[in-house]
């Protein structure tokens, strides 16, 4: 796993700017993916992404991010800055 863990709170080692959640369910959309479908493909649990949409402070870990990416082709720097294209 990549992500650290300091006194029992999950640390990114990426410098994450906020609204990734967002942007996260922007990337879902743009796919025409449901929460169900995304989390499916990931190996991750509905509960999971259903948190993700309406949780803003819900942890992000580096694993999800990365997998985002690969699996689906989207920019780090998107997900991590906001920086477009997708």
């Amino acid at each position: 796993m990549i992500v650290s863990e300091i006194e029992g709170e999950a640390m990114s080692r990426f410098e994450i700017a906020p609204g990734i959640h967002h942007r996260i369910y922007v990337v879902r959309n743009a796919l025409g993916l449901t929460q169900r479908e995304m989390a499916q493909k990931m190996g991750y649990s509905d509960t999971y992404f259903c948190r993700i949409d309406s949780k803003p402070n819900s942890t992000i870990t580096d694993n999800l991010i990365i997998s985002i990416s690969c699996q689906f082709d989207v920019r780090m720097e998107y997900l991590l800055k906001g920086d477009e294209p997708i």
